[in-house]
């Protein structure tokens, strides 16, 4: 059998539109966090920039598994920027992370040097298209303020 080192293909750094494909619960092994509950979303990242037509890329985000307001929480800023319109602060909140899936968003992707992969700085809220402006129509025209012409 031979193996060989998968090719992962790394994108510029910059800001794409994204949604939620899966979410899986994992527990943390970082040094000091071990064993503590965390969450792994699988972001799909459209990159329509392409000469080749858009690409869709797979990159995970991780956060922590608590809607604290601890500014190292992350769990609480990617469900804000998933659902602006939700009451973070609501005393009877409860949010299932399965209604996450399918939500879109903006992120902004690094470049993980050591690991030779992108990685995800920040989630922004998803783009809205903003709706026209109703047209305008001119006034109709004053009888008295036509009459010289």
């Amino acid at each position: 059998m031979k193996i060989a080192q998968p090719s992962i293909e790394v994108w510029e750094a910059g800001t794409y539109p994204a949604r939620v494909k899966a979410v899986e619960e994992t527990v943390s092994t970082y040094p000091g966090s071990e064993g503590k509950p965390r969450l792994k979303f699988v972001l799909e990242v459209k990159d329509a920039g392409r000469e080749n037509g858009d690409q869709i890329t797979e990159i995970w985000h991780f956060t922590n598994a608590t809607l604290s307001k601890h500014q190292n929480a992350t769990f609480r800023p990617f469900v804000r920027a998933l659902c602006p319109e939700l009451d973070l602060d609501a005393a009877d909140l409860e949010i299932d992370t399965e209604d996450l899936v399918g939500k879109k968003c903006r992120v902004i992707l690094g470049i993980n040097e050591e690991k030779g992969r992108n990685s995800v700085d920040k989630v922004l809220p998803a783009e809205t298209r903003r709706k026209e402006p109703p047209k305008r129509t001119a006034p109709p025209p004053d009888e008295e303020e036509d009459a010289g012409f």
